[in-house]
């Protein structure tokens, strides 16, 4: 009988140590425990922010509409039997199985009805009382009102995608986020922070007070360096000359245009073919829509690899004085061919140019001048100089899906083609053929190094700080290439650059790119391109023009329409 008592004593003294120990010991860990059992937070999401252009136009904009949605973390709140009461009577009403829509849907707010008339809009009223979790509400959605214009720029929204919930599970709270353009690259900034009321909830799971609240957070505007007045004037100049001549070979041609300040601004980005955002439709001429290969979605200015032809002798221009291979004065003679041991390599020219200097080489494009460069420089000191001026990487602009480019070197070739390089591949590459890629971006920021002696990485949003770094490349050389291209624009192949342009100096180059033919070039015409930067004295703009099958030579269509594009900016100064 002692014993037992004994046991008891101890079993008592045990139980009241465990009191203690949970009133005293523990007492925050089981607070904080029931806390997250009778606690429940609803989220709501801002209006997404708007883009505006740099004079403040508004480039992307909301546009409210009504709509019917049910909010699924309050319906969470109810009983079973009065949730199922509320979907019956919601799928009677609209004729459709609510329970699947919900069912299917991983985000928090489903759509039941948009533009809900007058009877569907009293009916969720009148009984509001017993739809809880059901709403007649505002709903924003992007419109985008210069469409296919400034698509590559502004990008598009949509739902979030599982993958996109899984690894940021906030986002079921968010109607949208972005998947191209602007919208992608700053979605975080757009799309604002949430807002939330903290109840605390009964026993039955009803809310009876508000714990903690906070509104949701709106960024108000994304402002922007492009024009879009720029923009539309160029977007529309491109299309309607890749749509003539798209009709004129009866083949796809495309093309991209730059237009960029010297400190890394976007005055305008254009790709064509484009799409309207707003109902992701192409913008596109009947001829591009028998190839669907040829894409319009594929934003060409940042994103399409191309070889830059004779604009790349810039480039070896560049490494072939910087190596003492040549200076200004050294004359080499072309007489319209060039061999590496018995293969020919022939000068677009091939009657020959006779003896050259650089000044005359670049202005008139002598292949063969090139080649020699070539040879003599070999790709290892080659593409010193196209590492130094950013090829074969990121600009780093913001916008994404951005491709490298490609500058090949001898571990390249072996590694992926199983050959070793030879004087050939080196020839080749000096005039921007062979395996050499890059895309317009890249060619702009090229351009701009040779102008100012900087290197610039590209920007759109107007409150980044322009990141320049200067560039360990000797000024008396730069002044010779940009000598040079002034010359190709007073009398070389852009001399119809200086015939229509007035009000400005131009230093350009021009490119006409030999490409195979392929399913989207089955001629196999040419690409071409013209870059250049003015003013000549001081620096202010650089321009790029990329036309994709194309067809005739970089003088001729790109060099045009860059003469144009430069007219028209003049009257907007």
């Amino acid at each position: 009988m002692r014993y037992l008592f004994i046991i008891f004593i101890l079993g008592y003294l045990w139980v009241f140590y465990n009191l203690l120990k949970i009133h005293f010991l523990k007492h925050d860990l089981f607070k904080q425990k029931l806390y997250q059992f009778t606690t429940i937070t609803i989220y709501t999401s801002p209006n997404r922010s708007l883009i505006l252009d740099r004079n403040l136009k508004e480039i992307v904009q909301n546009k409210s509409e009504f709509c019917i949605t049910l909010q699924k973390s309050k319906l969470q709140l109810l009983d079973k039997s009065t949730r199922m009461n509320i979907i019956d009577n919601l799928s009677k009403y609209f004729n459709k199985d609510i329970q699947q829509e919900i069912s299917k849907s991983y985000l928090d707010k489903v759509i039941l009805k948009k533009n809900p008339n007058i009877n569907d809009i009293s009916f969720i009223t009148e009984n509001l009382y017993y739809l809880y979790g059901v709403n007649v509400e505002v709903f924003y959605n992007r419109y985008y009102p210069y469409k296919s214009a400034a698509a590559f720029i502004t990008g598009f929204v949509n739902m979030p995608s599982y993958e996109e919930v899984k690894n940021n599970p906030e986002l079921i709270y968010y109607d949208y986020t972005g998947k191209d353009g602007l919208e992608k690259q700053y979605d975080n900034l757009l799309r604002g922070k949430l807002g939330f009321i903290k109840y605390q909830i009964e026993p039955d799971g009803t809310p009876y007070k508000i714990l903690d609240k906070s509104e949701p957070v709106n960024n108000f505007y994304l402002k922007t360096t492009i024009d879009i007045d720029i923009q539309l004037y160029i977007y529309n100049e491109l299309k309607k000359l890749c749509d003539n001549l798209s009709i004129k070979n009866n083949q796809p041609v495309g093309g991209s245009v730059i237009l960029m300040k010297t400190n890394g601004e976007i005055l305008s980005l254009v790709s064509y073919p484009s799409y309207d955002p707003n109902t992701l439709k192409p913008d596109y001429n009947y001829i591009l829509k028998k190839y669907p290969g040829f894409s319009y979605f594929l934003n060409r200015a940042i994103s399409g690899e191309y070889p830059p032809a004779s604009t790349f002798k810039i480039v070896t221009s560049l490494a072939a004085l910087s190596e003492d291979i040549i200076n200004d004065k050294t004359k080499i003679y072309c007489p319209g061919v060039f061999y590496v041991g018995s293969h020919p390599f022939y000068c677009f020219n091939q009657s020959g140019h006779g003896y050259l200097d650089i000044y005359s080489a670049l202005a008139y494009s002598c292949d063969v001048f090139y080649y020699k460069l070539g040879y003599l420089l070999g790709i290892d000191k080659l593409s010193k100089y196209c590492f130094m001026l950013g090829l074969n990487n990121l600009t780093g602009i913001d916008l994404p899906y951005e491709a490298k480019g490609l500058i090949p070197t001898k571990e390249f070739k072996m590694k992926y083609l199983k050959e070793e390089w030879n004087k050939g591949d080196d020839v080749n590459s000096s005039i921007g053929q062979g395996m050499v890629l890059v895309t317009p971006i890249q060619m702009a920021v090229v351009v701009n190094s040779i102008a100012t002696g900087y290197k610039v990485t590209p920007f759109i949003n107007f409150d980044s700080k322009p990141k320049v770094i200067k560039l360990n490349i000797n000024e008396k050389k730069l002044k010779i290439i940009r000598e040079s291209m002034k010359n190709a624009i007073d009398f070389g192949t852009a001399s119809i650059v200086k015939y229509k342009v007035k009000k400005y100096v131009v230093a350009g180059k021009t490119g006409t790119a030999e490409v195979p033919a392929n399913s989207n070039n089955p001629k196999g015409l040419n690409n071409t391109w013209f870059v250049c930067y003015f003013d000549y004295n001081k620096p202010e703009y650089v321009l790029v023009v990329s036309l994709e099958g194309s067809g005739g030579y970089g003088g001729e269509y790109a060099a045009n329409l860059a003469a144009d594009i430069i007219n028209f900016l003049a009257t907007k100064k």
